[in-house]
Protein backbone atom coordinates (compact mmCIF):
# COMPACT_ATOMS: atom_id res chain seq x y z
CA UNK A 1 0.00 0.00 0.00
CA UNK A 2 1.46 3.81 -1.01
CA UNK A 3 2.04 5.88 1.47
CA UNK A 4 -0.40 8.74 1.65
CA UNK A 5 0.17 12.44 1.85
CA UNK A 6 -0.08 13.55 5.98
CA UNK A 7 1.11 17.43 5.11
CA UNK A 8 -0.40 20.09 3.03
CA UNK A 9 0.65 24.22 2.30
CA UNK A 10 -1.27 27.06 4.30
CA UNK A 11 0.01 30.22 3.85
CA UNK A 12 3.12 28.91 2.37
CA UNK A 13 4.06 26.83 5.53
CA UNK A 14 3.63 23.25 6.10
CA UNK A 15 0.87 21.80 8.82
CA UNK A 16 0.64 18.57 9.54
CA UNK A 17 -2.73 16.42 9.53
CA UNK A 18 -1.89 15.71 13.43
CA UNK A 19 -2.22 19.68 14.25
CA UNK A 20 -5.19 19.90 13.47
CA UNK A 21 -6.62 16.76 15.18
CA UNK A 22 -9.04 19.09 17.45
CA UNK A 23 -9.71 21.61 15.13
CA UNK A 24 -13.34 21.27 14.05
CA UNK A 25 -13.44 20.79 10.35
CA UNK A 26 -15.19 24.37 9.37
CA UNK A 27 -12.42 25.64 11.19
CA UNK A 28 -9.53 23.85 9.74
CA UNK A 29 -7.64 26.06 7.08
CA UNK A 30 -7.52 24.77 3.58
CA UNK A 31 -4.93 23.63 2.27
CA UNK A 32 -2.61 22.97 -1.27
CA UNK A 33 -0.42 19.77 -2.37
CA UNK A 34 3.24 21.00 -1.44
CA UNK A 35 3.68 19.12 -4.79
CA UNK A 36 1.49 20.23 -7.76
CA UNK A 37 -0.03 23.31 -5.77
CA UNK A 38 -3.85 22.02 -6.17
CA UNK A 39 -6.09 22.04 -3.37
CA UNK A 40 -6.45 19.68 -0.88
CA UNK A 41 -9.08 18.22 2.01
CA UNK A 42 -8.12 16.73 5.13
CA UNK A 43 -9.19 13.49 5.79
CA UNK A 44 -9.00 13.33 9.64
CA UNK A 45 -11.78 11.97 11.89
CA UNK A 46 -13.26 8.88 13.80
CA UNK A 47 -12.92 5.69 11.39
CA UNK A 48 -10.15 6.45 9.64
CA UNK A 49 -6.84 4.28 9.29
CA UNK A 50 -4.46 6.88 8.85
CA UNK A 51 -5.24 10.37 9.26
CA UNK A 52 -4.10 12.26 6.06
CA UNK A 53 -4.28 14.76 3.40
CA UNK A 54 -6.35 14.09 -0.19
CA UNK A 55 -6.37 16.01 -3.18
CA UNK A 56 -9.66 17.48 -4.19
CA UNK A 57 -11.66 15.67 -6.64
CA UNK A 58 -10.17 17.72 -9.86
CA UNK A 59 -6.78 18.04 -8.78
CA UNK A 60 -4.42 16.73 -11.47
CA UNK A 61 -2.14 15.10 -8.62
CA UNK A 62 -4.42 12.06 -8.30
CA UNK A 63 -5.38 10.37 -4.72
CA UNK A 64 -1.61 7.98 -5.32
CA UNK A 65 -0.35 9.60 -2.65
CA UNK A 66 2.75 10.85 -4.97
CA UNK A 67 3.46 14.36 -5.36
CA UNK A 68 5.02 16.02 -8.42
CA UNK A 69 8.76 15.22 -7.19
CA UNK A 70 8.55 12.19 -4.86
CA UNK A 71 6.80 10.38 -2.73
CA UNK A 72 4.16 10.82 0.06
CA UNK A 73 6.38 8.76 2.77
CA UNK A 74 9.64 10.69 1.72
CA UNK A 75 8.17 14.45 2.09
CA UNK A 76 5.87 12.96 5.17
CA UNK A 77 9.67 12.11 6.69
CA UNK A 78 11.54 14.94 5.98
CA UNK A 79 8.90 17.28 7.19
CA UNK A 80 8.36 15.50 10.69
CA UNK A 81 11.82 14.95 11.19
CA UNK A 82 11.98 18.50 10.64
CA UNK A 83 9.27 19.76 13.39
CA UNK A 84 11.13 17.31 15.44
CA UNK A 85 14.42 18.92 14.70
CA UNK A 86 13.20 22.26 15.14
CA UNK A 87 12.13 21.69 18.73
CA UNK A 88 15.00 21.00 20.20
CA UNK A 89 19.05 21.86 19.56
CA UNK A 90 20.87 18.66 19.96
CA UNK A 91 20.15 15.18 18.62
CA UNK A 92 21.38 11.75 19.82
CA UNK A 93 22.29 8.91 16.70
CA UNK A 94 22.75 5.62 16.52
CA UNK A 95 25.42 4.54 14.11
CA UNK A 96 26.17 1.15 13.34
CA UNK A 97 29.82 0.37 12.17
CA UNK A 98 30.83 -2.17 9.82
CA UNK A 99 30.99 -5.33 11.94
CA UNK A 100 27.37 -4.55 13.15
CA UNK A 101 27.69 -2.70 16.82
CA UNK A 102 25.35 0.06 17.49
CA UNK A 103 26.95 3.23 18.76
CA UNK A 104 25.24 5.65 20.31
CA UNK A 105 26.24 9.43 20.70
CA UNK A 106 25.01 12.91 20.72
CA UNK A 107 25.79 14.46 16.94
CA UNK A 108 28.97 16.63 17.43
CA UNK A 109 27.38 20.01 15.18
CA UNK A 110 27.01 23.34 16.86
CA UNK A 111 23.63 24.22 18.13
CA UNK A 112 21.22 25.16 15.54
CA UNK A 113 18.42 27.63 15.26
CA UNK A 114 16.68 27.16 12.49
CA UNK A 115 15.17 24.05 10.56
CA UNK A 116 14.60 24.49 7.33
CA UNK A 117 13.32 21.56 4.94
CA UNK A 118 14.23 21.68 0.89
CA UNK A 119 16.98 24.34 1.85
CA UNK A 120 20.11 24.80 -1.11
CA UNK A 121 23.42 24.85 -0.13
CA UNK A 122 25.21 25.90 -2.59
CA UNK A 123 24.71 23.64 -5.31
CA UNK A 124 23.15 20.91 -3.53
CA UNK A 125 19.51 20.84 -1.89
CA UNK A 126 19.43 18.87 0.97
CA UNK A 127 16.28 17.30 2.75
CA UNK A 128 16.20 19.15 5.90
CA UNK A 129 19.35 22.22 7.19
CA UNK A 130 20.02 22.91 10.47
CA UNK A 131 20.66 26.72 10.92
CA UNK A 132 22.95 28.41 13.16
CA UNK A 133 22.76 32.13 12.84
CA UNK A 134 22.14 32.19 9.06
CA UNK A 135 24.44 29.86 8.58
CA UNK A 136 24.25 26.09 7.75
CA UNK A 137 26.00 23.85 10.23
CA UNK A 138 24.31 19.92 9.21
CA UNK A 139 22.36 18.24 7.09
CA UNK A 140 19.64 15.49 7.22
CA UNK A 141 18.94 13.46 4.20
CA UNK A 142 16.01 11.10 4.12
CA UNK A 143 16.22 8.04 2.20
CA UNK A 144 13.24 6.65 0.74
CA UNK A 145 14.45 5.37 -2.87
CA UNK A 146 17.57 7.42 -3.70
CA UNK A 147 20.82 7.16 -1.12
CA UNK A 148 23.39 10.30 -1.07
CA UNK A 149 25.77 9.57 -3.72
CA UNK A 150 29.68 10.34 -3.74
CA UNK A 151 28.92 13.85 -5.71
CA UNK A 152 26.53 15.15 -3.32
CA UNK A 153 29.25 13.95 -0.22
CA UNK A 154 31.72 15.40 -1.87
CA UNK A 155 29.87 18.86 -2.21
CA UNK A 156 28.67 19.12 1.31
CA UNK A 157 32.42 17.98 2.31
CA UNK A 158 34.05 21.05 0.20
CA UNK A 159 31.15 23.13 2.14
CA UNK A 160 32.31 21.44 5.60
CA UNK A 161 28.83 20.51 6.03
CA UNK A 162 28.19 17.27 8.63
CA UNK A 163 25.39 15.11 7.07
CA UNK A 164 23.20 12.19 8.18
CA UNK A 165 21.14 9.54 5.88
CA UNK A 166 18.25 8.17 7.84
CA UNK A 167 16.04 5.95 6.66
CA UNK A 168 12.35 7.30 5.66
CA UNK A 169 10.53 4.19 7.94
CA UNK A 170 13.14 5.28 10.76
CA UNK A 171 12.75 9.12 10.42
CA UNK A 172 8.72 8.34 10.47
CA UNK A 173 8.94 6.51 13.60
CA UNK A 174 11.05 8.38 15.78
CA UNK A 175 9.42 10.59 18.22
CA UNK A 176 12.34 13.00 19.26
CA UNK A 177 13.27 11.97 22.44
CA UNK A 178 15.13 8.87 22.04
CA UNK A 179 18.10 8.77 19.56
CA UNK A 180 17.92 8.71 15.50
CA UNK A 181 18.71 5.63 14.21
CA UNK A 182 21.20 6.97 11.23
CA UNK A 183 21.92 4.63 7.84
CA UNK A 184 24.83 6.94 6.67
CA UNK A 185 26.88 10.00 7.35
CA UNK A 186 29.65 11.71 6.60
CA UNK A 187 33.27 9.52 7.90
CA UNK A 188 33.61 11.83 10.90
CA UNK A 189 30.23 11.27 11.86
CA UNK A 190 30.09 7.98 11.15
CA UNK A 191 33.40 6.62 11.44
CA UNK A 192 33.64 2.94 9.66
CA UNK A 193 35.08 1.46 13.02
CA UNK A 194 34.94 1.34 16.61
CA UNK A 195 36.73 -0.13 19.52
CA UNK A 196 35.61 -3.81 18.94
CA UNK A 197 36.03 -3.16 14.87
CA UNK A 198 39.87 -1.98 16.07
CA UNK A 199 40.22 -4.70 17.78
CA UNK A 200 39.08 -7.04 14.91
CA UNK A 201 41.47 -4.72 12.54
CA UNK A 202 44.60 -5.00 14.87
CA UNK A 203 43.96 -9.36 15.07
CA UNK A 204 43.13 -9.09 11.77
CA UNK A 205 46.40 -7.02 10.89
CA UNK A 206 48.42 -9.24 13.16
CA UNK A 207 47.40 -12.47 11.69
CA UNK A 208 48.22 -10.87 8.10
CA UNK A 209 51.37 -9.67 9.87
CA UNK A 210 51.97 -13.29 10.84
CA UNK A 211 51.36 -14.84 6.77
CA UNK A 212 53.69 -12.50 5.59
CA UNK A 213 56.20 -13.29 7.96
CA UNK A 214 55.56 -16.76 7.12
CA UNK A 215 55.66 -15.87 3.01
CA UNK A 216 58.44 -14.27 3.46
CA UNK A 217 60.47 -17.09 5.44
CA UNK A 218 59.21 -19.02 2.93
CA UNK A 219 60.44 -16.85 0.01
CA UNK A 220 63.61 -16.56 1.50
CA UNK A 221 63.75 -20.23 2.36
CA UNK A 222 62.77 -20.94 -1.30
CA UNK A 223 65.65 -18.22 -2.34
CA UNK A 224 67.69 -19.90 -0.54
CA UNK A 225 67.34 -24.03 -1.77
CA UNK A 226 66.85 -22.13 -5.20
CA UNK A 227 70.63 -20.82 -4.99
CA UNK A 228 71.95 -24.20 -2.83
CA UNK A 229 70.35 -25.68 -6.33
CA UNK A 230 72.43 -23.26 -8.70
CA UNK A 231 75.23 -23.77 -6.71
CA UNK A 232 75.01 -26.96 -6.98
CA UNK A 233 74.28 -27.08 -10.78
CA UNK A 234 77.31 -24.82 -11.05
CA UNK A 235 79.52 -26.98 -9.23
CA UNK A 236 78.23 -29.77 -11.08
CA UNK A 237 78.62 -28.32 -14.54
CA UNK A 238 81.97 -27.51 -13.27
CA UNK A 239 83.13 -31.04 -12.09
CA UNK A 240 81.63 -32.09 -15.70
CA UNK A 241 83.47 -29.56 -17.35
CA UNK A 242 86.89 -30.52 -15.77
CA UNK A 243 86.27 -34.06 -15.91
CA UNK A 244 85.65 -33.46 -20.14
CA UNK A 245 89.12 -31.11 -19.98
CA UNK A 246 90.86 -34.64 -18.44
CA UNK A 247 89.20 -37.02 -20.63
CA UNK A 248 90.30 -34.59 -23.60
CA UNK A 249 93.56 -34.11 -22.58
CA UNK A 250 94.19 -37.77 -21.64
CA UNK A 251 92.51 -38.37 -25.94
CA UNK A 252 95.21 -35.93 -26.67
CA UNK A 253 98.12 -37.55 -24.91
CA UNK A 254 97.18 -40.92 -26.10
CA UNK A 255 96.48 -39.90 -29.88
CA UNK A 256 99.78 -37.87 -29.65
CA UNK A 257 101.03 -41.24 -28.44
CA UNK A 258 99.64 -43.09 -30.94
CA UNK A 259 100.51 -40.70 -34.06
CA UNK A 260 104.54 -41.01 -32.55
CA UNK A 261 103.62 -44.64 -32.61
CA UNK A 262 102.48 -44.33 -35.98
CA UNK A 263 105.25 -41.84 -37.62
CA UNK A 264 108.36 -44.65 -35.83
CA UNK A 265 106.32 -47.27 -37.34
CA UNK A 266 106.08 -45.83 -40.56
CA UNK A 267 109.58 -44.74 -40.71
CA UNK A 268 111.07 -48.28 -39.57
CA UNK A 269 108.59 -49.74 -42.33
CA UNK A 270 110.07 -47.45 -44.59
CA UNK A 271 113.79 -48.16 -43.69
CA UNK A 272 112.99 -51.78 -43.97
CA UNK A 273 111.54 -51.42 -47.24
CA UNK A 274 114.82 -48.98 -48.39
CA UNK A 275 117.04 -52.00 -47.24
CA UNK A 276 114.70 -54.67 -48.53
CA UNK A 277 114.63 -52.33 -52.16
CA UNK A 278 118.93 -51.92 -51.68
CA UNK A 279 119.06 -56.06 -51.22
CA UNK A 280 117.08 -56.66 -53.92
CA UNK A 281 119.02 -54.48 -56.55
CA UNK A 282 122.19 -55.93 -54.88
CA UNK A 283 120.77 -59.45 -55.58
CA UNK A 284 119.67 -58.32 -58.76
CA UNK A 285 122.96 -56.84 -59.84
CA UNK A 286 125.09 -59.92 -58.16
CA UNK A 287 122.59 -61.98 -60.11
CA UNK A 288 123.11 -59.55 -63.53
CA UNK A 289 126.98 -60.13 -63.10
CA UNK A 290 127.23 -63.67 -62.71
CA UNK A 291 124.87 -64.20 -65.93
CA UNK A 292 127.09 -61.99 -67.41
CA UNK A 293 130.24 -63.60 -66.61
CA UNK A 294 128.36 -66.66 -67.43
CA UNK A 295 127.73 -65.90 -71.19
CA UNK A 296 130.87 -64.15 -71.11
CA UNK A 297 132.45 -67.80 -70.34
CA UNK A 298 130.22 -69.52 -72.67
CA UNK A 299 130.71 -67.04 -75.40
CA UNK A 300 134.71 -67.13 -74.83
CA UNK A 301 134.63 -70.40 -74.97
CA UNK A 302 132.52 -71.63 -78.61
CA UNK A 303 134.73 -68.55 -79.75
CA UNK A 304 137.89 -70.59 -78.48
CA UNK A 305 136.19 -73.84 -79.94
CA UNK A 306 135.49 -71.99 -83.62
CA UNK A 307 139.01 -70.93 -83.79
CA UNK A 308 139.98 -74.32 -83.22
CA UNK A 309 138.04 -75.96 -86.02
CA UNK A 310 139.14 -72.91 -88.31
CA UNK A 311 142.56 -73.58 -87.50
CA UNK A 312 142.24 -77.94 -87.97
CA UNK A 313 140.61 -76.87 -91.62
CA UNK A 314 143.78 -74.55 -92.23
CA UNK A 315 140.87 -71.81 -92.98
CA UNK A 316 143.13 -69.80 -91.01
CA UNK A 317 142.29 -67.29 -88.04
CA UNK A 318 138.85 -65.66 -86.77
Amino acid sequence: MSAQLQWAMVDGAPVSVFALLDVRPDDRPKGTCPGCGRGTVWKIGEGKVTHHVAHDADASCGESGVTATETAEHLNAKRHVGDLLDAVRGVQIVTRCRAGHDHRRAWDVRAWDTVAVEYTIGSVRPDIVLIAQGRAVAAVEILHSHAVDGAKARKLAALDIPWVEVRSEFALAWTGKGALRVHAADAQTHPAGCAQCDALAARVAEEQAQREARWAAQREKAQREHEATCARGAAEEERQRVERAQRYAQWAREEQARREREAVELAAREEREEREREEANARAQQAYAASRAHWNRVWDEALEAQRKAWAAQGKGTL
